[in-house]
């Protein structure tokens, strides 16, 4: 835990350092390094502060989700502002994922984590507000797409950017059947044939 965020305890702010270093912790040693006795001491408080914020591991594991979804939907509402389109979409996407592997497991496919209960409940409203800014990428990257339909394309959309992540991250991509293709241009490959795709999709709903 850094000097900043002990600190930042000492004036009233556990739960943001508490969070702030899970989601550190995360990254370096997997689900398995994320301790709340672990991050108390980091902490320099009494293994039992933790839990005037968190009322176990699942509930810190929650809080973690949901600033990996703040995080990223920040980073889907830059790439909607943009003019890449749905290319610039796949490049922020598959980037989050890479640079944050641990984050987006626990985001997307982890079972160890449970929203909190209470006022702090926000994990589910987090996760809609990312779907919201891919939703809203999408109908800006695909040109005259139809209102009624565009939460299937979204959908369609997300499916095969999530599914290749995870081919990346689980490393089942084998090399014979990349023939000689590096992942990476493959990923960037994938990208630039969104929009594509989007139109095609788009036209098939119509």
């Amino acid at each position: 835990m850094s000097r900043k965020s002990k600190a930042n305890y000492h004036h009233g702010d556990l739960r943001r350092a508490l969070v702030d270093e899970a989601c550190a912790a995360l990254e370096r040693e997997g689900l398995e390094g994320v301790s709340l006795r672990k991050l108390a001491a980091g902490a320099g408080v009494s293994h039992n502060a933790p839990y005037r914020h968190f009322a176990d591991r699942a509930a810190l594991l929650a809080a973690a989700a949901e600033q990996g979804f703040a995080d990223l939907t920040e980073r889907l509402d830059k790439a909607a502002s943009g003019t890449g389109g749905l290319t610039t979409l796949a490049e922020t996407y598959f980037a989050f994922a890479r640079e944050r592997p641990q984050m987006y497991r626990l985001m997307f496919t982890s079972d160890e984590i449970r929203p909190p209960s209470g006022p702090e409940a926000n994990l589910s409203a987090t996760s809609r507000q990312t779907y919201a800014a891919l939703r809203e990428a999408v109908l800006r990257g695909v040109p005259d797409r139809r209102s009624d339909h565009h939460g299937g394309l979204a959908a369609l959309m997300w499916g095969a950017l999530h599914g290749f992540t995870m081919l990346l991250l689980d490393r089942r991509l084998q090399p014979w059947m990349l023939e000689g293709v590096a992942e990476e241009t493959l990923r960037d490959a994938l990208g630039r044939a969104m929009p594509a795709f989007g139109r095609a999709v788009d036209a098939e709903l119509a």
